[in-house]
């Protein structure tokens, strides 16, 4: 991956911005495996990305032990093709869950797939290990449950370790 044109500051819109992840990545039929979603006899289901759109840009990601299923996923995929990590270890969900109603308007549910990232790995029951582990550290009134990266109320992501650590990272330090 290329290295940033310039240094990223303490702007959160940087952490949104993910075209182009898959440049230079393996390619099937001159695609780009994202996921696979694989059944208990084995057959799976590939899912590919559109490639030749974008540009490459360095990408890091912040999780932690509430990080689960899609966005565990997500960020799987994109550690595949090079995205950096920094947080604490995920919950480790993934798998499909299939609700089933039956006649007399009851459900039961079970786990019909399980996903595997591009290399094969399987996430449920380990959960993917950051590049950087590193806890939350609270500041101020700010906790780990209570930090908001997406908007909505107000949070002064100054004192955020994690964040100043992917910042770190984004810059080559």
């Amino acid at each position: 991956m290329q290295q940033p044109k310039a240094r990223r500051e303490m702007d959160p819109r940087w952490m949104w911005d993910l075209n182009g992840i898959l440049e230079g990545a393996p390619a099937f039929d001159g695609r780009t495996l994202l996921l696979s979603v694989e059944d208990k006899n084995g057959k799976a289901s590939h899912y590919f990305a559109h490639d030749g759109q974008g540009e490459v840009l360095p990408i890091v990601v912040l999780v932690n032990e509430r990080s689960a299923s899609a966005s565990e996923i997500f960020t799987g995929v994109l550690m595949s093709y090079g995205a950096r990590s920094v947080g604490e270890k995920p919950y480790g969900k993934g798998i499909v869950q299939t609700v089933y109603q039956l006649s007399d308007n009851s459900a039961v549910k079970f786990t019909t797939n399980e996903y595997r990232l591009p290399n094969g790995s399987l996430i449920h029951g380990t959960g993917i290990t950051p590049d950087v582990e590193l806890s939350f550290e609270d500041y101020g009134d700010v906790t780990s449950a209570r930090v908001n990266y997406a908007g909505g109320e107000e949070t002064d992501l100054a004192g955020d370790n994690q964040l100043k650590e992917a910042l770190r990272l984004l810059n080559g330090d």
